[in-house]
């Protein structure tokens, strides 16, 4: 499942985005407080419907194709964008999870080197709408050619 998770990655060139992202929005101390809805007007602009955990204040999606599973959540506290993945293995258990730094370390392991902080951060309603659209687009490829190799 690694390898062809790197497959994808590569090939959508998962890590040099987010490195460019997270390079471009990269203000520390002054991350924006966003509602939910500015956050799930974008989440619809974008064509893509997620569930609200309000207990964790957080968006997230799940996906099962054949005996894959795969969770997308997305957190925007204190402006800070930060997105996960885990994807498993319905059959024996593999997994791989963890934030958007640690997904892109698998196609570029020097990912931690070449950014001021491990995640984008919108310091305005802009950069929010920016930073989402920029996300989302890579969710979404990343899904698309997920099930395109998966059958």
């Amino acid at each position: 499942m690694e390898t062809i998770t790197k497959e994808i990655l590569i090939k959508i060139q998962f890590s040099e985005i987010y490195i460019d992202l997270c390079n471009k929005y990269c203000e520390f101390d002054n991350g924006g407080k966003f509602t939910k809805k500015e956050v799930e007007s974008e989440i619809i602009r974008n064509e893509l419907q997620m569930t609200f955990s309000s207990k964790e204040k957080l968006f997230y999606k799940d996906y099962v194709k054949n005996n894959l599973s795969i969770r997308f959540i997305l957190s925007y506290k204190y402006g800070f964008i930060e997105c996960f993945y885990t994807i498993k293995n319905l059959i024996n258990s593999e997994k791989i999870e963890g934030r958007f730094n640690t997904i892109a370390t698998l196609q570029n392991v020097n990912f931690n080197n070449l950014v001021k902080h491990k995640f984008p951060i919108a310091t305005s309603l802009e950069d929010l709408k920016e930073i989402l659209s920029t996300i989302l687009k890579l969710h979404t490829d990343f899904i698309e050619k997920f099930k395109e190799k998966m059958g």
